[in-house]
């Protein structure tokens, strides 16, 4: 998930991750790197097993208690070019519990050649959530995901409805320089942002270092 990916960028200078996400009976393997190239200006890219890969960067400032961040990204998969633009809010509510939300307007474009309505898939995509730490070594995070498909006919017919829910769980162990993490997603959503919208609950594991 989006969110995921740059909940640990804000958390970490620079950073490398590594998951495994179960999907159709098969694994995707993901690799994402980030890095701050000033204070407040950071870029990330992102590659899986499927073939899509993203570039992005972000604009982020602390204030007190708060981390506020804008960001973009572009993305290519087989069949879909994949535009997000969006803001990332964290609040440090206390030493142990930090609140976040995500809010990204998505432009997917699934049109051929011989088509011109270009960007043809629109989404609104976002994410509440809440982390506890309740030892050094161990943080868990809650959220929930409330998606609305804004794009045209051609799209919305193929799904139910024209919005989506989802919720997940995640587990974060942290025993050294690098970290573990367990993630279990179940509702409406995509596994990737190059595959299609699924029912299926999903797992997540994967390994993270920052340096």
């Amino acid at each position: 998930m989006v969110w995921a990916s740059l909940w640990h960028q804000a958390a970490s200078a620079d950073s490398l991750s590594m998951r495994a996400t179960q999907y159709n009976q098969e694994n995707i393997l993901t690799v994402f790197g980030s890095t701050d190239i000033t204070d407040e200006v950071s870029l990330n890219a992102e590659i899986d097993s499927t073939g899509y890969l993203s570039l992005g960067g972000g604009y982020g400032i602390i204030k007190e208690r708060w981390y506020l961040e804008g960001f973009t990204n572009y993305g290519r998969a087989d069949s879909v070019d994949i535009i997000d633009l969006g803001a990332l809010i964290v609040r440090n509510v206390s030493t142990k519990i930090n609140v976040h939300l995500v809010s990204y307007h998505q432009w997917r474009n699934t049109a051929t050649i011989f088509e011109s309505n270009l960007l043809d898939q629109r989404e609104w995509n976002n994410t509440i959530g809440i982390s506890f730490d309740p030892v050094s070594w161990f943080d868990i995070s809650l959220s929930a995901s409330y998606d609305i498909l804004l794009s045209g006919e051609r799209y919305i017919n193929k799904v139910e409805n024209k919005s989506i829910n989802s919720q997940d769980i995640t587990l974060n162990f942290k025993p050294g320089l690098v970290e573990l993490f367990i993630r279990y997603t179940t509702g409406e959503h995509r596994v990737r942002p190059g595959e299609p919208i699924t029912k299926d609950d999903t797992w997540e594991v994967g390994v993270s270092g920052s340096f």
